[in-house]
């Protein structure tokens, strides 16, 4: 049996049925030995308390993620944990927030569709156009990986790394560490452009950097 809980998770399946659980809305769906269960918490964003559980092993997924979920939103409304000082850049930062609205209409237009996926992540999307915003605990993103190895930038004293991931359509993605790394992972701060239209003369990579010299002059220091 293994259990994930994440907080702050996106809900598209906001108008599903739903169970009550503890004064709250919970969307569950079970598949096979896995239950996924979703306590939403805010609607616009939708936002919810997600605790996913497999028991490859034999009983009752949903009747454990229930329990589980009813712990957490207990321990929430009680004596909810806190970041340490210090742990963190990001915590209590919107990510919404950390580029200007000038920036974002001269990189994708002027009147972009915000959209969102966790509490850490916001990007803005118009025409095929799509600049995003977010960071996660990850690997140190100098470490190559399956695509093409990173090139060093600087973003203003900020030392990141820029990769082209380019596949299907060309696209972009500026990374670095606002904290020091423990064992070649850490909190990771991304900003990803991608061109889904390809439009002739749109230098994905470019926009990105411009982009994450904005975010990390933003962001408060380590």
């Amino acid at each position: 049996m293994s259990v994930t809980v994440t907080l702050g998770d996106a809900v598209p399946e906001w108008d599903r049925d739903a169970i009550p659980l503890d004064g709250m809305r919970v969307l569950e769906a079970r598949q096979n030995t896995s239950c996924t269960d979703k306590a939403v918490t805010q609607s616009s964003p939708t936002r919810a308390i997600v605790v996913r559980t497999e028991a490859k092993g034999g009983g009752e997924p949903c009747a454990t993620g229930r329990q589980v979920l009813s712990g957490v939103i207990a321990r929430i409304r009680t004596a909810p944990p806190q970041i340490q000082a210090g742990s963190s850049v990001v915590a209590g930062t919107d990510p919404c927030t950390l580029i200007d609205k000038a920036t974002v209409t001269s990189i994708v237009g002027p009147q972009p569709r915000l959209d969102s996926e966790s509490l850490y992540d916001c990007a803005w999307r118009q025409n095929g156009i799509t600049l995003e915003v977010y960071a996660k605990i990850g690997l140190d993103p100098a470490v190559p990986g399956f695509d093409t190895p990173p090139t060093p930038v600087d973003l203003g004293g900020v030392s990141a790394y820029r990769s082209d991931t380019s596949t299907a359509y060309p696209s972009c993605t500026v990374q670095w560490a606002d904290r020091p790394l423990s064992q070649q992972r850490g909190e990771i701060v991304t900003v990803y452009v991608a061109n889904g239209q390809k439009i002739a003369g749109f230098d994905t990579c470019g926009q990105a950097v411009a982009a994450g010299k904005i975010v990390a002059a933003k962001l408060p220091k380590s």
